[in-house]
């Protein structure tokens, strides 16, 4: 029994690259390209825009589905998708990655410069031609046309990572802000523009959220959201409520997530709700202004709750 740590696997933590992930046999890999088979395979609607906290495995998520269309069929020997009739095995589709983070600088002009530089570095991926005159949105446009023209299948898929990390970078800088979105509208636009040949798109990131953009974001979404109703010490940020039980929320700017969880507990905000039947439970959040995101929330349930 001595050296049976050394047989067990670990899941991957910091590990974001499937074919070494697979090659490595290091780490632990959970089956979900079943799952993936289903959110890929032909249809009419293949656009997809997922948004998911850090550490989530959306860059993992990406470099399976890219594999996959590439038909990397020795990748996947013994998982799922090795059994189904996947496209990929007999048709490999190319497959541009776009991680969006390579486009953030620390000023408008050089968000651009380096925008350019990845449609560049993808019509050299794809190896066509280039032409550095028109905006950058148009370029982006050539780029899609001439890729998929050149593909066997005439298509090609698209899949980007932190699509928002441009925007996140200025969010406390409005006049910046909004050249930025306005760039990044043009630019994503051509996407919807060539969705003719682009035969699957994926695009995932993180929505730096502070109180007012969750707020709007819940409501938007539907979940049972209230802010009205108060303790004897004070008055909640925002309570969601669904199936699992009830939320209480405490925000901060520029503090700590358990300043935020401490403050709701100490001024007992939950007390409104502690004879509902649902479990009740605080929620510390803090946005950190200097890495412009926010921190792990912490969850801790009411002690007096049933």
């Amino acid at each position: 029994m001595e050296n049976c740590e050394e047989t067990i696997k670990t899941p991957p933590t910091g590990l974001f690259d499937f074919p070494r992930l697979i090659l490595g046999g290091e780490k632990k890999y959970i089956d979900k390209t079943a799952l993936l088979y289903r959110l890929a395979k032909p249809k009419t609607d293949a656009q997809y825009f997922i948004s998911r906290p850090r550490r989530f495995g959306k860059s993992l998520m990406l470099s399976t589905l890219k594999a996959m269309f590439e038909g990397r069929r020795e990748l996947f020997k013994g998982l799922a998708i090795d059994s189904l009739p996947w496209e990929g095995w007999e048709t490999p589709t190319p497959v541009y990655s776009l991680t969006m983070s390579s486009a953030v600088g620390g000023t408008y002009e050089l968000f651009r410069e380096q925008l350019d530089k990845l449609v560049k570095s993808l019509c050299d991926e794809a190896e066509v031609e280039y032409r550095n005159d028109g905006d950058i949105s148009g370029r982006f446009d050539d780029f899609l046309k001439a890729a998929a023209a050149k593909s066997p299948t005439q298509d090609i898929v698209v899949l980007i990572d932190e699509y928002d990390e441009p925007v996140a970078k200025f969010i406390d800088d409005l006049d910046t802000l909004k050249k930025v979105r306005s760039d990044l509208h043009d630019f994503y636009e051509k996407l919807k523009v060539n969705s003719g040949s682009i035969r699957f798109l994926l695009m995932t990131g993180v929505t730096k959220l502070t109180k007012r953009y969750f707020l709007l974001f819940m409501k938007l979404i539907g979940a049972d959201i209230s802010g009205e109703r108060q303790s004897a010490r004070g008055r909640a940020d925002a309570v969601l409520q669904d199936a699992s039980g009830i939320y209480v929320f405490e925000f901060k700017y520029g503090k700590t997530a358990r300043e935020a969880l401490e403050q709701a507990r100490t001024k007992e905000y939950a007390g409104p709700w502690m004879d509902a039947a649902a479990p009740v439970f605080y929620v510390g959040v803090n946005y950190d202004p200097e890495r412009r995101g926010i921190d792990d929330p912490l969850v801790e349930a009411s002690p007096t709750c049933r």
